[in-house]
């Protein structure tokens, strides 16, 4: 009996300390690639609770393994915007001031009926008052209404966006007046017409 509840404490710790490796407090803010190595690890850990003569020994080699990749995937996706794309999919803009984004609402296989579900889900104000309303990568949808705009990322860690395409010469007129380059910059963002610029903290660097 010792043996099994000891079994049963060291797998749980594994999990637990595993889950707290990912960063995340709640399933509504997990990635999609998250969320399979967290179901993985579940169904790993039911073979050495049910099966006493299974070696706890593979499961722990095995949860450290999978920490370490879904670590490793993690950093590579931060750093990298376009394989966080590829890997995690994009944030998809499926309301803009009011007119339903057609196209973007076909690619992900919606109804109209779906999307005013999730709209009503999510405590939607009439369509018409609806500003913008962006289905995100974890499913959640963020609205805003009245004459609220959305930030449009130029720069993330150092590296530009496609966006930043748009607002070319306003960006580099920004960063040459505060002496900055692409690299020195946390996060920059055009919203109302207006671009905001965010320095990484004391002695960090993007764009690695």
């Amino acid at each position: 009996m010792i043996i099994i509840f000891a079994r049963i404490f060291t797998v749980y710790a594994c999990l637990i300390a595993a889950l707290r490796l990912m960063g995340k407090r709640q399933l509504s803010e997990f990635q999609p690639f998250e969320l399979a190595v967290t179901m993985l690890m579940a169904d790993m850990a039911s073979g050495p609770l049910t099966d006493p003569n299974q070696p706890l020994f593979h499961f722990l080699i095995s949860i450290v393994l999978l920490a370490f990749l879904q670590g490793a995937l993690s950093y590579l996706t931060m750093k990298s915007p376009r394989l966080r794309s590829a890997v995690c999919g994009r944030a998809v803009s499926v309301v803009e001031r009011g007119v339903i984004n057609q196209e973007m609402v076909r690619e992900m296989m919606l109804s109209v009926d779906d999307l005013i579900r999730i709209l009503r889900s999510a405590g939607s104000p009439p369509l018409e008052e609806i500003s913008f309303a962006v289905a995100e990568t974890n499913g959640e949808v963020n609205i805003g209404v009245g004459d609220e705009d959305m930030p449009i990322t130029l720069i993330e860690n150092g590296k530009l966006t496609e966006a930043a395409l748009k607002h070319k010469k306003e960006l580099s007129e920004k960063l040459e007046a505060a002496k900055l380059t692409p690299k020195d910059i946390f996060w920059a963002y055009v919203r109302k017409g207006r671009i905001a610029l965010i320095q990484f903290d004391k002695g960090e660097k993007g764009g690695n």
